[in-house]
């Protein structure tokens, strides 16, 4: 059986058609899992956003102002005594 020229070309075109489709199908599969990735981080990220500005908020009152004083400066009030636990967090007791 012989091939004629036209045959052998359109049979090659065919063949280069389906190998560039399914590259472009492979690429829009990588893409589409980059566009979730990057969802992913997006919602992520808008919720410590989110948290950071609650956080804004709540050091702006003075029970925010004495919480991070607490714990970020280790300060406590006239007659508590700090009590180092296991974890190392800070508690106080009073002296009453």
């Amino acid at each position: 059986m012989k091939l004629s020229a036209g045959r052998i070309v359109l049979a090659l075109f065919t063949l280069y058609a389906a190998v560039i489709l399914g590259r472009l199908l492979f690429q829009e599969t990588i893409l589409l899992y980059k566009a979730h990735v990057l969802q992913t981080e997006r919602v992520i990220v808008l919720q410590k956003k989110t948290e950071l500005l609650r956080e804004i908020n709540r050091s702006g009152t003075p029970d925010g102002i004495e919480r991070l004083a607490r714990e970020k400066l280790g300060l406590v009030r006239p007659g508590e005594v700090p009590v180092k636990s296991p974890e190392g967090s800070a508690s106080t007791s009073s002296d009453e």
